[in-house]
């Protein structure tokens, strides 16, 4: 039963472990930099669909205050 029902200890040597160099660091803000820009254009793609949403509501809102003025207009 493991020693009375305890669980084992886990340990690390972090002295074996790599240290991040020169070329680790260049990568990683080269992947945060790719990052940046996806969010970037993510967010102006989110901007232009709201802009061409907006346009197209007025067109609607136009188009449907163009009916109702023909429809109470006089007819000849």
């Amino acid at each position: 039963m493991n020693g009375g029902g305890a669980m084992p200890m886990l340990t690390f040597d972090i002295d074996k472990l790599g240290k991040g160099g020169d070329e680790d660091e260049k990568k990683l803000l080269e992947l945060l930099g790719q990052e940046e820009e996806m969010e970037k254009r993510d967010a102006k793609a989110a901007k232009d669909a709201k802009e061409v949403s907006d346009a197209e509501l007025k067109a609607v809102k136009d188009a449907a205050a163009a009916a109702k003025a023909e429809k109470a207009a006089p007819k000849p």
